[in-house]
């Protein structure tokens, strides 16, 4: 028989509201068809506890960088909880389009997307390309050096790395990258050059099986009218498909209200 895979989403604070847990758990059970738990860790276990989501407290952890993500570092104790064999880490901010399988089933010790490009990097002007931690695999205490690492000089880290997925690319063991087209992001892949997001609605991505909103804007910000975005990635109006993904898995008829601290 199969073993049986993890896959993990966190949630503190309010930046997203429990909602974006509901619909990830919906999506994943539609989308993978192996024998899996979904677990969240969290704050706040009472706003999930009637829809059946297994929850455990979120690990203590130094975060004391005004960067979220170094939460995630958490993950990597030696044990946790009773989590066993593989796991699957995915954001709550990201849209799930195909069978999620293939990220089970591709070989490597550690997987991770590999970082999209920005206007610097395509200059020259910066030179990291490692790791987005939107999504990855691993196995569970298999990577205890990366926690261990961080909590031996935590403040140290969060000084000298910008945040928790530089970290972990300098870290991990054995990493290596998903295919090329697997994840998606939506400001890359799904928006066209600006102005044209004004006029143009992003469209979906074939092929990938994941669309990750890395930065702004944020799946409920594209349920409704209005505008969305910032900078060169502004744009206005409801994105359909963006919203019968969110229908389609539970989320509120409403556009979620969320803070943006």
């Amino acid at each position: 028989m199969t073993e049986r895979v993890n896959v993990i989403c966190m949630r503190w604070g309010e930046k997203y509201p429990a909602d974006y847990v509901r619909v990830l758990k919906s999506a994943v059970a539609k989308h993978l068809k192996r024998r899996h738990r979904f677990v969240c860790l969290t704050d706040d276990p009472d706003a999930l506890a009637s829809d059946g989501i297994e929850t455990f407290p979120l690990p203590d952890i130094p975060t004391g960088s005004r960067e979220r993500g170094w939460h995630k570092i958490a993950l990597f104790k030696p044990q946790l909880y009773d989590l066993v064999g593989e796991a699957l880490f995915l954001d709550l901010d990201l849209v799930v389009l195909g069978d999620l399988s293939v990220f089970f089933d591709a070989a490597g010790e550690f997987l991770i997307i590999r970082e999209w490009p920005v206007l610097g990097m395509r200059l020259g002007l910066v030179s990291y390309r490692g790791g987005n931690s939107s999504v990855f695999r691993f196995r569970i205490g298999g990577q205890a050096g990366v926690y261990r690492a961080f909590m031996e000089d935590s403040v140290g880290a969060m000084g000298l790395f910008r945040n928790e997925q530089r970290f972990l690319s300098a870290h991990a063991e054995g990493l290596a990258f998903w295919r090329d087209g697997l994840c998606a992001s939506f400001k890359r892949d799904c928006m066209g050059f600006f102005p044209s997001h004004f006029f143009v609605s992003p469209s979906a991505p074939r092929g990938s099986r994941i669309v990750v909103f890395h930065g702004s804007p944020s799946p409920h910000e594209l349920l409704g009218g209005g505008f969305w975005g910032r900078r060169l990635y502004r744009g206005y109006g409801c994105v359909s498909w963006v919203r019968d993904y969110w229908l389609a898995h539970g989320g509120g008829g409403e556009p979620p209200q969320a803070s943006f601290s």
